[in-house]
């Protein structure tokens, strides 16, 4: 991301994993928020507990990264058991609450859900254009959406990454003698807390394994926050 003259860079970063990837299209929501598309043959393309596992050949992905591309805020592959890649530089919609995904498949067994046009595929292993509408963030599975609805709606005030000595959190625009900092599981289990009189810190999990979590800050005054992060 360049700044609005064009002269430096705001910020820049590789996303990936260890085998072919690359990009088709990108959206920007009006946070500054980054919605990108394309296709990946890695085995271990970051995935938030999406909807779909890697085929072992090109899948498609939808990649969710916050305003300054540090966190991955939700991410899912696309697919079936044989290639799927989008083709258009367009292939990614955002409108209001609901992102559309438009991707070539040559796989049989996409997953068809809701009042979908046609329901199967007709022409076997060849090329057919598949669409798909995500309503807010069902990029993680409906058996996750209850433990996040519990925990709190994620806010941008409540930032949190990844730093060599753990993950780095602060409260932007709260002020607070008492805070406490808990970790979740997307199965709605608290892992760890610790409560602090600081509105920034640094939360250990060495020991926790890679995987996405879910961070929550109450402050004294009663204000709840809340944020993800996936540990790599």
């Amino acid at each position: 991301r360049l700044d609005p003259g064009g002269t430096s860079i705001v910020y820049s970063t590789y996303l990936g994993g260890s085998d072919v990837d690359y990009v088709k299209s990108i959206a920007v929501e009006d946070d500054d928020e980054v919605y990108v598309v394309g296709a990946t043959r890695s085995a271990n393309w970051p995935v938030t507990g999406g909807l779909y596992g890697p085929s072992g050949q090109y899948d498609a992905y939808l990649t969710h990264l916050n305003a300054d591309a540090s966190v991955i805020n939700s991410s899912t592959l696309m697919g079936g058991s044989y290639n799927d890649y989008p083709r258009s530089p367009s292939s990614i919609s955002l409108s209001g609450n609901l992102i559309t995904v438009a991707v070539t498949t040559h796989s049989p067994n996409i997953q068809s859900v809701g009042n979908g046009y046609q329901k199967a595929k007709l022409n076997g292993l060849s090329d057919a254009p598949w669409l798909a509408g995500f309503e807010g963030d069902v990029i993680l599975p409906p058996d996750l959406d209850a433990p996040l609805e519990d925990l709190g709606t994620p806010v941008s005030e409540f930032l949190l990454s990844q730093t060599a000595n753990g993950w780095y959190w602060e409260l932007t625009h709260h002020q607070d003698s008492r805070v406490r900092i808990s970790v979740w599981d997307l199965s709605g289990r608290e892992i760890t807390n610790s409560s602090e009189r600081s509105n920034q810190g640094i939360i250990r999990v060495d020991n926790l394994p890679s995987g996405s979590y879910i961070v929550r800050a109450i402050t004294g005054d009663g204000h709840q926050f809340v944020n993800r992060l996936i540990k790599a």
